[in-house]
């Protein structure tokens, strides 16, 4: 109860960071006076994908659970010498053809500090202006995923973008006794995320959907419950290939590949976290899909291979046009 308490408190004072934010900044101002960070951009079928980096925040070794000794040996070398914390990316994924562009996440915009924050400037940085993304996915609610779509303080860039939730998200977060029911650490969030959610709300651009649900481009989602109600993995096919993006079933690629029932405290259900991380990945090695996720080390693409008796393997791909 203490660590959650501890974890409560560092969320609200990152929380009160976005205030800071001048509100009379516009996103391109924004981009002209940081670093181009990254992006990575490549054809997938007749598709073209486009890794976009957020920044890089640092996880707890405490906020994984189910650690052995030998894995708590690991992490610490692993470690920056300086905060003891793990860098940890946050991603999102543009995918487009020639008639639409979908985004897939938004990134945290000026929720959790400067670290982060970065990807709308990575997505102009890319070709794409946000004028032009039709429609944005999201795989939960949680405030590093849909930061991007208000830019809190900051000029709105999706003001007239249709957004896909699933139902269970907007029941478990926007519920009027949420709150209410919430553990500790994860009470801060509902602010954050009712107020990246207002404008949308408002205008009535919020679409749900279910696991059974086709959504734009003929995207599927994926049952990838437990880290939240209504967590999803989004699978994108094009000329017989697969591509899924995982969301965040993976928070620590170094461990949860072999040994997934390592669980992060973030989880709502951590049964049905390490259930779902299990079938995903067992799903994408046996179809041999291409895979994202949005905390694999940027630009977070690669291949699973193996199966849930011997563990399984990330196998990043070669970023040579990242930029």
């Amino acid at each position: 109860m203490k660590k959650l308490v501890l974890i409560a408190a560092l969320l609200i004072t990152q929380s009160n960071i976005l205030y800071g934010k001048d509100p009379n900044t516009s996103l391109s101002s924004t981009c002209a006076d940081e670093r181009a960070v990254g992006y990575h951009k490549f054809k997938f079928g007749d598709l073209t994908i486009t890794a976009l980096y957020d920044g890089q925040v640092d996880l707890g070794i405490e906020m994984l659970n189910g650690l052995e000794f030998t894995d708590h040996e690991k992490l610490i070398s692993m470690t920056d010498s300086k905060t003891g914390k793990l860098p940890t990316s946050v991603n999102a994924f543009l995918i487009s053809d020639k008639k639409q562009n979908i985004l897939v996440d938004t990134g945290t915009a000026n929720f959790f500090g400067p670290s982060l924050g970065k990807l709308l400037c990575n997505l102009e940085r890319s070709g794409t202006k946000s004028a032009s993304v039709s429609s944005i996915l999201i795989t939960h609610l949680h405030p590093d995923h849909i930061g991007g779509l208000s830019n809190i303080g900051v000029n709105n860039p999706f003001p007239k973008t249709h957004i896909y939730v699933h139902q269970e998200e907007i029941k478990y977060w926007l519920g009027e006794s949420s709150s209410e029911s919430l553990p500790p650490m994860l009470k801060p969030f509902v602010s954050m995320i009712r107020e990246a959610l207002q404008h949308h709300r408002t205008n009535g651009l919020i679409k749900a959907f279910d696991y059974e649900s086709t959504l734009v481009m003929n995207i599927k989602p994926l049952p990838a419950f437990g880290h939240t109600p209504g967590h999803t993995a989004f699978e994108i096919t094009s000329n017989k290939k697969s591509f899924v993006i995982l969301g965040d079933l993976i928070h620590s690629h170094s461990l949860q590949f072999a040994k997934p029932t390592i669980a992060i405290e973030f989880d709502s259900d951590r049964t049905a976290a390490i259930e779902n991380r299990i079938s995903i990945l067992e799903y994408t090695a046996k179809k041999n899909s291409l895979v994202a996720g949005m905390h694999l080390p940027f630009p977070g693409i690669g291949y699973v291979d193996g199966d849930r008796n011997n563990g399984f393997k990330w196998r990043p791909v070669e970023r040579s046009t990242t930029h």
